[in-house]
């Protein structure tokens, strides 16, 4: 069982101005002319499309201080806790400034809340990335497709969300709501690091909807129209930083950064 937590931006993250809570960009256009009005729209048109938020690790010791919100722990399938302990910064050899993200034995859900893309509405599209690389530690063989690195979630306290991004068999699949379908990525390994971006079209009618990845600055994924919906009980959203799997896996470490949310490709990866 999961649920909607709604977030406080902390003083670390990185949020464009004029943007609003739902991730949605606010413009306006300034000057009386016509012509005025004009230029700014091309000048619009022309850019890169807009980064919406990303976390900020530079001086943060933790992912509260980076810009990131509310933190749920949860173990065992038992109820998940709010408010949990903020995930550590720490300097990684190969990410450079990382959250470092560990279960215990037992435990199932280490997640903290973005800064933007938590209500994600119809015909909505947003591009996210993350990078990360499993530790040493990490598991990458095991074969229970239920050990996922990033996701979007729906709206409702239960089922399974129409993203997610698993772990198992040494590759990167990404499935949703349940097995309405699976797609391997790629392989994967421990101690390299994973470039992630993917852009989303939220609906609640599949055939509405969109998926498309990209590993490493190449696609993997193209045009792809999940057989699910990516809109799910009113709403959905991104989890932000996440490490969530089967309770008999970890003990296990994953680092993440470079947490983005915009409206291109480009804005995130800029």
């Amino acid at each position: 069982m999961d649920r909607r937590s709604f977030l406080v931006r902390g003083a670390g993250a990185v949020a464009l101005s004029g943007t609003l809570a739902g991730g949605y960009a606010a413009t306006a256009l300034a000057g009386p002319s016509r012509k005025k009005a004009e230029t700014k729209r091309e000048a619009k048109a022309e850019a890169p499309g807009e980064l919406l938020w990303a976390a900020d690790l530079s001086a943060a010791k933790d992912s509260s201080e980076a810009g990131f919100g509310n933190v749920q722990v949860q173990y065992g399938g038992g109820d998940i806790e709010n408010d949990g302990p903020p995930m550590p910064v720490v300097d990684h050899p190969k990410l450079g400034r990382a959250l470092k993200i560990t279960l215990e034995e037992n435990q199932e859900r280490y997640e903290a809340a973005p800064g933007a893309g938590d209500d994600c509405g119809e015909g909505q599209e947003l591009f996210f990335r993350v990078d990360f690389a499993l530790d040493k530690d990490f598991p990458v063989d095991q074969e229970n497709p239920f050990c996922l690195v990033n996701q979007i979630h729906h709206g409702g306290n239960d089922g399974s969300p129409p993203i997610e991004f698993d772990v198992n068999s040494g590759k990167l699949s990404v499935r949703g709501a349940g097995d309405a379908y699976t797609k391997e990525l790629g392989p994967i390994a421990v101690d390299t690091v994973c470039k992630l971006v993917y852009r989303v079209r939220f609906s609640a009618d599949p055939a509405s909807s969109l998926l498309e990845v990209w590993l490493d600055d190449k696609q993997v994924l193209a045009d792809f129209q999940p057989p699910c919906a990516t809109l799910i009980d009113g709403n959905s959203y991104w989890k932000g930083a996440t490490m969530y799997c089967d309770p008999s896996i970890p003990p296990l470490t994953v680092f993440q950064n470079a947490h983005r949310v915009g409206t291109t490709y480009e804005s995130v990866t800029a």
